[in-house]
This record gives C-alpha cells, sequence and structure tokens, in this order.
C-alpha cells in the first residue's frame, strides 16, 4: 500500500504573522528584522506573492554592494521585468533635482495621483523620452479660487468645501472636496510660483532648501519632501524638510500662496466654520506658552481668554488672567505706534512697484546668511588656526549682513502701497466708529499673530 507523501515545500503562514506583515502594505518603509534561519526572506516572499495575486506591481531587488552604479543596474532590472521602462535611459540621480525630474515620471508609470490643477504631458529631455507637469485650465481655476477665498480672513476651510462642492467641483474620483484634501493643497508649495519670498520664508522655518537663492525666480513650483531621518508632519513642521525646485511652472502667486500658508501656519488645528464674535482679533491671538488657540469666557461680567490646552488637559501651564478689553487696548495701541513711521509717507498717489534694488539687496542677503552657514559647518573639529579664520570671516559677514538687513528695512518701508497705509491709518484714528469687520481687516493686514500671557504680549508684524 502506498504512503502518502507530505508535500514539504508548503509554506505555512500563521493568523499572527499575516497580521504582523499587513501593515506593509500601507508603510513607505518596513525593516524586518531577525536573526539567520527565521524565515525572514521566506514571509516576505510569499506577502509579496499574495499581493501581485490582488493585482499590485511588485519590484524586487537585492542589493549587496553599495556601489551606485551596480544597484542602479539591479533597480533598473527590477522595473524592466515588472514590465515598466520608465527607467531606460535615466542614470542614477546625483542630486535633488534629478531626483525631481525623475519622481513626475515615476508618479506617473506607477498610477500615482497627478496633483489637482495638473496634468502630464510627454516631452523629450536630453534624448530621454519623459513627462512633465503642465496646467490643468478647468481644475487649476478651482485652485487659485481656493487660495483666493482662503485669503480672506473671514473664511474657514469649511465655507471653501461647501461653497466649491455647490458649484459642482470635485477631486480624484470624482469626489467632493473635502478639509483635508483643501488643507493638502493650500500647503502644497507645487502650485506656487516660487521667488525669494518662498525661499526666505522656507530658510526662516528651518527647512533645508536644495536650490541657491538666486534660482527662485517666480516662475517655477516645487517639491517639499520628508527630510532624511525627520519623523514629524512636514505638513505642520518644516524645519528639517527638504524643498527642491521642480521643473513645471506654478501658477499661485507668492503673495497670495503665503498668506494663506502663514494662515494655515498660525493655526494648529482645523477650525470649524464660525464667525468672530468677541473681539476683532480672533484668529490671531495664541498662548504664549504653547502656541495654540485662546478663548473666550466669562466671569462676573468680565470676558477672559483661556489657553485651549489649559482648559483641555492641564498640558500647557495656562497665561494666566488676561482680560479681553486690556488685550484690545495694548494691541490697537501697538498698531497705532507701529503705524505711525509710515505716516510720514505722503506725495505718492500710486502703489509702489516692487524695488529691484529691494529684490537685489534680499537676495545678496540670502547670499551672504549662506556663506556664513558654510563657514559655520567647517567649525566641527578645525584646528586652531581654521578656528581664528573662520570667526574672524563670520564676524566680517554678519557685519555685511547687519548693514544689508537695514537697508532693506528702509526699502521696505517705501515699497509699502501708499493707499493702503492712508487706509488703514484712517481707520485707526477712528477705530471706535469702525465698523467689527473692517477691524478685523485691519488686524490681518498688518498683524500674523498674537501670543499672549499675563505677564507680556509679542506681536508678529506683517510690515
Amino acid at each position: 500500500m502506498a504512503r502518502n507523501r507530505q508535500n514539504l515545500n508548503i509554506i505555512y503562514i500563521s493568523d499572527r504573522m499575516r497580521e504582523t506583515l499587513r501593515p506593509i502594505a500601507s508603510c513607505a518603509l518596513t525593516a524586518v528584522v531577525a536573526p539567520m534561519g527565521y524565515g525572514k526572506t521566506t514571509a516576505v516572499r510569499w506577502f509579496l506573492a499574495e499581493q501581485a495575486k490582488a493585482g499590485a506591481v511588485v519590484l524586487q531587488a537585492s542589493i549587496y554592494s553599495d556601489n551606485r552604479s551596480i544597484f542602479w543596474k539591479s533597480v533598473q532590472k527590477a522595473f524592466a521585468a515588472a514590465g515598466l521602462t520608465v527607467l531606460e535611459g535615466y542614470d542614477c540621480p546625483a542630486d535633488a533635482s534629478d531626483a525631481a525630474l525623475l519622481l513626475e515620471d515615476l508618479c506617473a508609470a506607477l498610477g500615482g495621483k497627478t496633483p489637482y490643477g495638473f496634468r502630464t504631458e510627454p516631452y523629450v529631455m536630453d534624448g530621454v523620452r519623459t513627462k512633465k507637469l503642465v496646467i490643468e485650465p478647468t481644475e487649476a481655476a478651482f485652485v487659485r479660487q481656493m487660495y483666493e477665498m482662503y485669503a480672506d480672513p473671514q473664511v474657514s476651510l469649511h465655507d471653501i468645501t461647501k461653497k466649491l462642492t455647490a458649484d459642482g467641483m470635485r477631486t480624484y474620483h470624482g469626489r467632493p472636496l473635502s478639509r483635508a484634501t483643501l488643507s493638502v493643497i493650500l500647503r502644497n508649495p507645487i502650485y506656487v510660483m516660487a521667488d525669494l519670498d518662498i525661499y526666505e520664508f522656507y530658510k526662516s522655518q528651518g527647512t533645508d532648501i536644495y536650490n541657491d537663492a538666486a534660482d527662485f525666480a517666480g516662475t517655477n513650483g516645487c517639491y517639499y519632501y520628508q527630510g532624511k531621518g525627520n519623523t514629524e508632519d512636514k505638513h505642520k513642521h518644516l524645519q528639517g524638510q527638504t524643498l527642491v525646485l521642480a521643473p513645471h511652472e506654478g501658477f499661485i502667486p507668492s503673495e497670495l500662496w503665503l498668506k494663506c500658508r502663514k494662515k494655515l501656519l498660525a493655526s494648529h488645528t482645523y477650525q470649524p466654520a464660525r464667525k468672530a464674535r468677541n473681539t476683532w482679533m480672533a484668529g490671531k491671538i495664541k498662548c504664549g506658552k504653547c502656541g495654540y488657540a485662546l478663548m473666550s469666557a466669562h466671569s462676573n461680567g468680565i470676558l477672559y481668554l483661556r489657553c485651549t490646552v489649559h482648559a483641555d488637559s492641564k498640558a500647557c501651564p495656562g497665561c494666566g488672567c488676561v482680560k479681553l478689553h486690556e488685550l484690545e487696548a495694548v494691541v490697537y495701541g501697538a498698531m497705532v505706534k507701529k503705524l505711525k513711521d509710515f505716516k510720514t509717507l505722503t506725495g505718492r498717489n500710486k502703489a509702489a512697484k516692487i524695488s529691484p534694488k529691494l529684490t537685489a539687496k534680499r537676495l545678496e542677503l540670502a547670499q551672504v546668511e549662506s556663506e556664513i552657514e558654510k563657514l559655520l559647518d567647517t567649525l566641527t573639529g578645525a584646528s586652531p588656526v581654521l578656528l581664528s579664520y573662520a570667526n574672524s570671516k563670520i564676524e566680517e559677514l554678519d557685519a555685511r549682513r547687519q548693514s544689508i538687513a537695514n537697508e532693506i528695512a528702509k526699502l521696505s518701508a517705501d515699497a509699502v502701497p501708499m493707499e493702503k497705509m492712508e487706509s488703514i491709518s484712517g481707520y485707526l484714528d477712528d477705530w471706535e466708529n469702525v465698523s467689527f469687520e473692517d477691524k478685523r481687516q485691519v488686524v490681518d493686514a498688518l498683524i500674523t499673530v498674537i501670543r499672549a500671557t499675563n505677564e507680556k504680549v509679542e506681536i508678529e508684524w506683517k510690515i
């Protein structure tokens, strides 16, 4: 009688192991760690085979060398084995700019979403057939409307999604616009016509910028990546992330883009649709301790401001006793004082255009700051002689930086449109009779954020 022979090639994957492997499909990177012979390769190959059965494109490449050329050939072979020819003719990207060009082609070839407002079209670059992003007029019109609406301090994300959905706008797969999708679009520098203002904004936030300041000519959009080793949310934490100019053209002016981006940056949480009632400073006031919003509270007929974090969880020590009417008086006085210097700007009937001299000085300042940063990077482990030279050079550059900054401050004052300053000055002179909404417009024109405690008030100005 013949014996039943067991099939020794059958792979058994336990339910526990299946659950352990399942998150691989939704993670950008997964490291499988176990001693030799524990079945790492077998388990991963089984999981990838199951994904392939479900229609996923699986690419497998073995890396046994740190040689870039050998690594790139193995990646090209893996793509070719999967029927993808997108890497043919491409050299291994040598820098972030090359990677940005390749990224667009990979997204198109692997079925990634083209950013809303753009479409792809084929073109040839250096003899290589590839694709590039071009503006899609209908979608771009909706994107412009998003930015123009959100620039109004009275308009919330909810207001925009409600309006555009009613107007028939749909995003990917015919879905109505959500607040989460809208927020991502408003934060994405892929749409901006990146000029020196964009460079300075990201530089001030601690973002690593690949391109030189001179490359920000006000035409191209930007790609924004999560920095190497950075685990923070790149949309909320800009420090340590990476920005590189993209090959396509943007279509949102930098001034409009920055106004929306700073409005989002000032808010730690998405606010529901609600209009200001208690103060014309609404949306600007933050706790001076933790940076989160302050909320109003009544006590014995007096309106106070309380830290939302302190009220919810006591995770913040709180801003102390801040009376609303007293804070309004302090902020009003600060606005009057800030605008006092501008009242001497008379004799100009037209709004000043951006001064070429101001642009040149800002570019010069960015270059000097870049030189200082490079010198600081050389100080680690430097000899006493090199340290002495570097310190002397840094002092020289810092004096130059201060001089340029002073010139920029003077030129910036001259660049402010006279009509705008006269209008704001008029409102401040007759503050008691100005409407609530006009007061909010004045505050939005002058102030980015107000950080308050019972001990001090710090105001971040737009001028």
